[in-house]
């Protein structure tokens, strides 16, 4: 199994750029499509007993919104410039509730580790996306804009979720470039088996 389309979510925040040089490596390495998405809450209307006071201001701020959005995928298509095929999806609509819904488009989604309490407007938070999505999700640590599979350690259990989620990991496993230790620790055993995979 490979992946043909991988989405990538992209915060405001200097962390996702490292976080696009890696869903950009992974769409090199797989020649997949690329989907960049961002997300941007914003206060609904408030309506009193008059007609819509703040209908006017929250237009505007929708418009600002989508600026800032544009300006997001201008910046995620310059660093995607290498990939054949780039697609942007700014919604101005809380990030949570875009990616689990346009995850459908992905085979593999790309997120950070976790939700930055200071960007509360574009911030993702990995539990509900993971919940949400119905597909493979991976989380990216904000350190790394590089995914090298040297070692890989999967803990196992024999299950029909551990099955699939292997199954879905493959391609990454296998884009390593090189062999890899699968360590698999069994219930109630002590010591891991361990298996070289090449």
């Amino acid at each position: 199994m490979s992946y043909a389309v991988l989405m990538v979510h992209v915060g405001a925040g200097r962390i996702d750029a490292r976080r696009i040089r890696l869903a950009v490596d992974l769409a090199d390495r797989f020649h997949a499509r690329l989907i960049g998405i961002a997300g941007r809450s914003y206060l609904p209307p408030f309506l009193a007993e008059a007609p819509a006071v703040g209908s006017e201001r929250n237009d505007g701020e929708q418009k600002e919104m989508m600026d800032v959005l544009a300006g997001m995928g201008k910046k995620f298509h310059a660093a995607a410039k290498h990939v054949g095929h780039v697609e942007w999806r700014g919604i101005p609509d809380d990030a949570n509730s875009i990616v689990a819904r346009e995850a459908r488009a992905a085979d593999l989604v790309i997120i950070g580790r976790k939700q930055d309490p200071r960007d509360l407007y574009y911030s993702l938070d990995p539990a509900i996306t993971i919940l949400r999505a119905g597909r493979p999700v991976l989380f990216v640590p904000d350190e790394i804009d590089s995914l090298e599979a040297r070692r890989i350690v999967v803990a196992w259990k024999d299950t029909r979720e551990a099955r699939r989620a292997v199954r879905d990991a493959l391609s990454v496993l296998e884009g390593g470039g090189g062999g890899y230790n699968c360590d698999g620790l069994r219930t109630g055993y002590r010591e891991p088996s361990q298996k070289a995979y090449r």
